[in-house]
């Protein structure tokens, strides 16, 4: 998000529980949102360890400079991604994120083949979940669109373990380029 940008509200997840437990949290304005401290929480409410482990996740996150390195390493990643986009342009319609938090749309013609492309990259060794961009019951399965590869690595991703996953992914995409060659044919 741009620096002149303040959100009102911002929720949070998945981290926060460093894995081993799901918990999540919502930041407000107090200026556009005033409750008193515990309104509205309920479920797995006031437990201690758990606050405590958040508060460790946050202290690590902090103290390693993982947001900061999330940014750096990402912005590379993107980078090398978009290229894979410029060579395969039959697989990767456009490359697009911000950190660690990354998306590969694929092409029109593997739009629709979410699991086949899934199976593909798991063959591979890459793990990856596939977001339709449009999900509306109304909306006919043919007519939906913008299909993405969701690349989400932890935050403590090592520099090896980042250039082992690119070179996977590639790997997957050449073999689903083989199939898109197949069927031309």
């Amino acid at each position: 998000m741009p620096k002149r940008l303040s959100p009102d509200c911002i929720t949070l997840g998945k981290a926060l529980g460093f894995g081993l437990f799901p918990i999540s949290a919502v930041l407000w304005r107090n200026d556009r949102l005033s409750l008193r401290p515990g309104i509205g929480v309920r479920t797995f409410n006031a437990r201690p360890f758990q606050a405590a482990i958040v508060n460790a996740c946050i202290d690590m996150i902090k103290g390693r400079e993982l947001f900061e390195r999330s940014i750096a390493i990402g912005s590379k990643l993107i980078g090398d991604i978009s290229s894979l986009s410029a060579r395969y342009p039959t697989v990767v319609k456009a490359v697009r994120g911000k950190g660690l938090f990354i998306g590969l749309e694929l092409s029109d013609a593997f739009a629709r083949r979410g699991r086949m492309v899934r199976d593909t990259f798991l063959r591979h060794g890459v793990l990856t979940e596939i977001e339709s961009g449009l999900f509306n019951r109304k909306v006919p399965k043919d007519k939906r669109v913008n299909e993405t590869i969701r690349i989400t690595p932890p935050l403590t991703i090592s520099e090896d373990s980042t250039w082992e996953a690119l070179r996977a992914l590639e790997e997957g995409i050449q073999e689903l380029q083989k199939i898109s060659e197949q069927n031309a044919a």
